[in-house]
């Protein structure tokens, strides 16, 4: 018996965006780092982007790196998000590397590293001005520097962000900026450094097109590999890529006709917005059995182009059914997945998961 809500979700689509990624960056020796965050590291995808060439898997969060360690005992793991000196032990203990922007928290590392006998990678972060996280330029150099004389750290690259807090969309002065500032590292530390890093998705025109700064040799990517699309570009699809990695089923709960506008004073809904409606007359409306609680509905889109979604509360969508065919109460209904919309459905454990080879 099948449960709902269900995400499906295309194995063969993951494999094939990720073989496109790597071989189209790799023309312009530009190396992959998957991102496997959105999908909470889940073994079966990480294993299609490590199939599809991707060497390093980098995750945000701790649990799911326990997880990809666990099943993938040899690859190479990297905590993406800013090390927390509370989980600075088993960050030694699971990840090869680290991004890092703090050096009281890069000593803490290296002291651990040493009492476990493990050289741990540092990857400094830098930001050039997306104001999310990262060191900024001017206190590049002494940072590196400092690092250099721990005996149990490694610093081994740099790394910057573009298209998340500050929507900063990259390009070649920016991207510039930051392949001559690693340059500079290197000749203070008078070494080359093994990794020179940008992300995320927003990046990879760039990187594919060979607009890049000849220094920067690695691409943090998760939202092509998964849905083929750019955030930035307002869910774009990319070409050359596939968007059917996840499909989501939702079970028909109810279907009545009813008036298309609240009876009532409208206050604030329960996530403390004041909903607006148009009036179309009466209305065949039906629910659905998710909600907000599982997923954000903004990316989200009936595959039947008849569905209007109205909105919805903690668990449930609301969609009109007036110019559909004929829908009934246990019926499912299918929809396209966006990034966020992903993100959010992975997270949930509410929804199903069902892995298609």
């Amino acid at each position: 018996m099948n449960c709902y809500p269900r995400l499906l979700i295309n194995l063969p689509s993951i494999k094939d965006n990720t073989d496109y990624v790597v071989k189209t960056c790799g023309r312009n020796k530009i190396k992959i780092t998957g991102v496997t965050k959105s999908f909470c590291g889940a073994p079966p995808l990480a294993a299609e982007m490590l199939r599809g060439g991707i060497e390093v898997l980098a995750d945000a969060r701790i649990a799911n790196l326990r997880l990809l360690r666990k099943s993938f005992p040899k690859a190479k793991l990297m905590l993406l998000r800013i090390t927390m000196p509370g989980e600075a032990a088993e960050t030694v203990a699971i990840c090869d590397r680290s991004v890092n922007s703090e050096l009281a928290t890069i000593e803490q590392l290296n002291t651990l590293a040493g009492q476990a006998g493990k050289k741990h990678g540092i990857i400094l972060m830098v930001d050039m001005g997306d104001l999310r996280e990262g060191l900024w330029p001017d206190d590049v150099l002494a940072a590196a520097l400092s690092v250099e004389g721990l005996p149990h750290v490694e610093l081994i690259g740099l790394a910057t962000n573009f298209g998340c807090f500050g929507g900063v969309l990259p390009d070649a002065t920016n991207t510039g900026a930051f392949a001559r500032l690693a340059m500079q590292v290197e000749e203070g530390i008078k070494r080359p450094l093994e990794v020179i890093s940008i992300g995320g998705t927003t990046c990879l025109e760039l990187a594919q097109s060979g607009q890049l700064h000849p220094k920067i040799n690695d691409l943090r990517i998760g939202e092509a590999i998964s849905v083929g699309t750019s955030a930035s570009q307002h869910g774009a699809p990319i070409s050359g890529m596939h968007q059917n990695g996840f499909r989501l089923l939702a079970e028909l709960v109810e279907i009545q006709d009813k008036p298309s506008v609240p009876i009532g004073q409208i206050g604030p809904d329960a996530f403390g917005n004041i909903p607006h409606f148009a009036d179309k007359g009466i209305m065949r409306r039906g629910v659905l059995a998710i909600g907000k609680q599982d997923t954000s509905f903004d990316l989200l889109r009936p595959i039947d182009e008849n569905i209007e979604i109205l909105g919805g509360s903690s668990d449930h969508m609301i969609c009109d059914l007036t110019s559909c065919g004929e829908y009934h109460v246990g019926d499912v209904v299918e929809f396209e997945v966006g990034w966020s919309a992903m993100l959010h459905l992975m997270t949930s454990p509410y929804v199903e998961k069902e892995y298609l080879k």
